[in-house]
């Protein structure tokens, strides 16, 4: 992976121009919903939200999910645009194929950068480490430690939003010809966090799958916002996975695609655990391992 940390103020700049100077500069994506300026959620709303998450899951395949020991995939992550590619993308191609083993609902995974070196990192318990050999050598990497878990979540985000403190309705949309249900979620408390993310889930009413999910980057920067959509979905083995996710930059009807992650080949239960979590006494705090 790229070494990012060199361009950190590259970066914090850019993200200024592309987010904090367009919508102020503390995301919070309650903005202009019925949920904007509200320090708690009516039961009402939060009841209508956590049935509609509950419902998603299900349509997703949510109790065979639950019984997987590990899932990979063959992944493409296309990243488009040059600014992009200039200030984000963590790859040292623009086209970069990748094979991805995950411990379900667990951020322990591990990933092969597929090239003329056959890169592998990987991440457990929020400890980061490379493959030098058959030797697992662990170190600090901020790459591996953001974007491992990062990709995880958007793959499995059909099965982990229900887990989330605060949860509510937030209305109705449309995009591409088709109409969304609404559902805001984050941690700690209901008003932006620094530490905390805020998600919006946008569900197809047509077919009850997620859509679209509208997020914060509080790792990053706390003023980073981007939309993720969801397309083409396959049934493997009675689990409902994403064959495309678009990632863009702010709202999807506005913004611009920052990467496009292309998926195929699912496959359950072909790695062990011994290979996702290869020092089980190793562990550490998430925030102790990403400054």
């Amino acid at each position: 992976m790229r070494n990012l940390g060199v361009s950190c103020c590259k970066v914090v700049i850019f993200h200024i121009l592309m987010c904090c100077g367009l919508s102020g500069c503390t995301a919070d994506l309650r903005k202009d919903t019925a949920l904007e300026g509200v320090a708690s959620i009516e039961a009402s709303r939060e009841d209508a939200g956590r049935a509609l998450l509950q419902a998603m899951r299900a349509q997703h395949g949510g109790e065979r999910f639950d019984g997987l020991s590990s899932v990979c995939v063959e992944m493409t992550d296309r990243w488009p645009f040059s600014k992009e590619r200039a200030f984000a993308m963590p790859w040292d191609e623009s086209v970069q194929q990748l094979s991805f083993c995950m411990q379900p609902a667990r951020d322990n995974s591990r990933m092969t950068i597929k090239g003329e070196d056959g890169e592998v990192v990987g991440i457990q318990n929020w400890m980061t480490y490379h493959l030098h050999g058959d030797e697992v050598v662990f170190e600090k990497d901020k790459d591996t430690w953001f974007w491992l878990p990062t990709m995880q979540y958007f793959i499995e985000a059909a099965f982990r939003l229900q887990e989330a403190q605060f949860v509510g309705t937030v209305g109705e949309r449309e995009f591409g010809g088709k109409m969304y249900d609404g559902v805001f979620l984050t941690w700690q408390h209901v008003e932006p966090s620094r530490s905390m993310d805020q998600y919006i889930a946008w569900i197809e009413r047509d077919t009850g799958r997620l859509g679209m999910l509208e997020y914060t980057v509080r790792d990053m920067f706390r003023f980073v916002t981007g939309t993720a959509v969801y397309s083409e979905y396959k049934t493997y083995d009675g689990v409902v996975y994403p064959s495309t996710i678009t990632l863009y930059n702010g709202d999807a009807d506005r913004g611009k695609v920052l990467h496009e992650m292309s998926l195929e080949g699912y496959t359950f239960d072909s790695v062990s655990k011994d290979e996702l979590v290869p020092a089980p006494g190793k562990s550490a705090r998430k925030a102790d391992q990403g400054g």
